[in-house]
């Protein structure tokens, strides 16, 4: 072979190339995820800052204050005042953000994350007059568990798409800390 039958055959190449590129090309759909069950429901769920807890916490670094300047130790003063500023500043910048969850076939859906059943271990409900969660628990320890707001969704059709696909845990309840957050409305 010579080198002028060679550039012709990689110029030929490259026109079948361009013809192949310019094709149209069929769409192929894909099929959306059917949701068993879905909700939306509020991110905070109490956003508003409750007085009593705004009460306590003056009170706490008065106090504190007060004892460091008894003390004549100087040093705590300003970091109290700039871990309270701290505070007083997220809990103000703290939005409501709606989340939409969904169970679905393959697992559970918040918003755009997809859990598997197969990384979910277990699950259970708290449904109550003050708290209606769901918490999910997953096979691998080192990862938090999930609590998910049901306050705008049956958790008894929760329950039933749920149990059909992981265990339920029924003899769990609610976590102190979750009571503590709840009770003291952080």
């Amino acid at each position: 072979m010579d080198v002028d039958t060679i550039v012709k055959n990689k110029k030929e190449d490259k026109k079948d190339l361009k013809k192949e590129i310019e094709k149209p090309k069929e769409k192929v759909e894909v099929p959306k995820r059917k949701a068993i069950l879905s909700w939306e429901s509020s991110d905070n769920l109490s956003v508003q800052i409750n007085p009593f807890v705004i009460t306590l916490f003056v009170i706490f670094n008065l106090t504190a204050i007060a004892y460091f300047v008894w003390k004549k130790d100087w040093f705590p003063i300003p970091v109290i005042v700039i871990i309270s500023g701290i505070f007083i500043w997220y809990k103000i910048s703290i939005k409501e953000e709606l989340k939409k969850y969904s169970i679905e076939r393959m697992g559970v859906r918040i918003n755009d994350y997809f859990y598997p059943y197969s990384e979910i271990h277990s699950f259970w409900i708290i449904y109550n007059d003050k708290v209606k969660n769901l918490y999910i628990t997953f096979v691998k320890r080192y990862l938090p568990s999930i609590v998910i707001d049901l306050s705008n969704a049956n958790p008894h059709n929760v329950k039933i798409a749920l149990s059909r696909r992981i265990p339920e845990q029924t003899q769990k309840s609610e976590n102190l800390l979750d009571k503590l957050v709840r009770l003291l409305n952080l």
